[in-house]
């Protein structure tokens, strides 16, 4: 591969100068091309040396690649001239200056290797000459440049995965060669020109390289593309429910290195945390809800090989819906929640005891004593006693007196409402003891 011309120019100078846009006018920029003629006219010869600015030497191309090749033109432009009068060009090995115009920009057409060299220039106002020009070099290729070579998803990847291969190049109507180490793989004349290798496996590592060519010339190799077909081991993956409800996904690679990437994403292969240059193989991503309709959730590692990255295999599935947290173990929480439901419920009924307790006992001392049968008879005797006198009394004659069977009736009467009060009252307290007993 040839060197840049500029690597060949003259030690601590380089080719300077903008590129021109392709839609320049030749009328514009010089005069005409260039005439290797052994003696331009004129008489410079007789112009003196004096004290004028240094001019500067500029050789610009239209090429994209800034490359002057064979059969291409290179336009040679001397600025800093103030007030200049006639422009001379030189070349390294000429005695003579090899052209001489009133323009400050000079066509070279149609380039060829013999075209190789440095180059000044110089410019003269009345007698005066200035000084010589800073020289360039012109370095015509007989090759194109090399094209781009690129490689997605990247130079490291995994077993069965998808490989893609670009070459590129700004000239037109050129033709692609793809090369694996020395042998040719695949040619075509799309621009970029893009190469897939599909499932990629073991036997489609190695370097791979490509040129283009067209009718008149090919051009260099590109650079080699080093292929690696490499499987990492996936990593593990657990989560657990942090006390904020929040959730909590843990992924650890299967073994530690210098610098590793990793990355959390769902079933929808969406992006949803990455945690970059960490020195351990463990990692917490830290999810603040869960959406429905993603339920499932992956991570992988990466890690530096050479000048690339390698992404580890996917990692199994951690699955998080309803259904999972169903099936947890909730034994403890379930007894502790009986446990505190029981206390409170036996509280509840010793407040409603003593409650019915102290209702119950007030009603008591509200209802009159119950006599012994010797006092209730002692009673009856005593009222037919008193109702017997009072018929004896004269003023009392027009009375009509109760007879004393009456008065027992009613007396037992009253006895018999006491005895069923109280049976009532028993039969309450007895139906209460039930409940209380059934609810324990």
């Amino acid at each position: 591969m040839r060197p840049p011309f500029w690597k060949m120019a003259a030690p601590g100078r380089r080719r300077t100068g903008p590129r021109l846009d392709r839609s320049f006018s030749h009328n514009i920029l010089g005069t005409g091309t260039c005439r290797r003629s052994p003696e331009p006219a004129g008489g410079h010869q007789s112009i003196a040396k004096g004290k004028l600015s240094k001019p500067t030497l500029e050789i610009v191309t239209e090429d994209p690649n800034d490359v002057h090749m064979i059969g291409s033109t290179a336009y040679f432009n001397c600025t800093d001239s103030l007030n200049a009068q006639r422009f001379f060009w030189r070349k390294e090995g000429n005695k003579d200056p090899i052209a001489e115009q009133v323009t400050p920009m000079l066509t070279f057409t149609n380039l060829t290797k013999n075209d190789n060299g440095l180059y000044t220039c110089q410019y003269g106002r009345n007698s005066e000459l200035s000084e010589l020009s800073d020289p360039v070099y012109l370095y015509v290729s007989d090759r194109y440049p090399p094209p781009a070579i690129t490689v997605e998803p990247r130079s490291i990847v995994q077993p069965g995965q998808d490989v893609t291969i670009t070459c590129a190049s700004p000239y037109p109507k050129i033709v692609f060669t793809l090369f694996k180490g020395n042998a040719q793989i695949a040619e075509n004349s799309s621009n970029p020109f893009i190469y897939v290798i599909h499932h990629a496996n073991k036997a489609h590592a190695g370097q791979y390289s490509c040129i283009y060519e067209d009718l008149q010339m090919e051009s260099d190799f590109s650079e080699p593309l080093m292929i690696d077909v490499k499987a990492i081991r996936s990593p593990s993956i657990t989560w657990e429910e942090t006390e904020e409800g929040k959730l909590k996904i843990i992924c650890t690679a299967p073994e530690e290195n210098k610098n590793m990437w990793f990355q959390l994403f769902n079933e929808s292969r969406d992006v949803i945390d990455e945690i970059n240059v960490v020195k351990q193989n463990q990692v917490d991503f830290i999810v603040p809800y869960i959406e429905k309709s993603h339920r499932r959730y992956y991570c992988i590692y990466r890690i530096r090989m050479g000048r690339d990255f390698a992404d580890s295999l996917i990692s199994d599935a951690a699955v998080i819906g309803e259904d999972t947290f169903r099936t947890r173990d909730h034994t403890m929480g379930n007894i502790i929640r009986c446990l505190a439901t029981t206390m409170i419920l036996i509280l509840l009924i010793v407040i409603l005891v003593k409650y019915f307790k102290y209702r119950y006992s007030r009603r008591y001392k509200s209802l009159p004593p119950v006599l012994p049968a010797s006092r209730k008879k002692l009673a009856v005797e005593s009222e037919y006693t008193q109702v017997s006198e009072m018929k004896s009394d004269p003023l009392e004659k027009s009375s009509t007196a109760t007879p004393p069977t009456t008065v027992v009736s009613a007396v037992i009467e009253t006895m018999s409402d006491e005895e069923e009060q109280q049976t009532i009252v028993s039969e309450e307290e007895v139906s209460l003891e039930a409940q209380v007993t059934t609810a324990c």
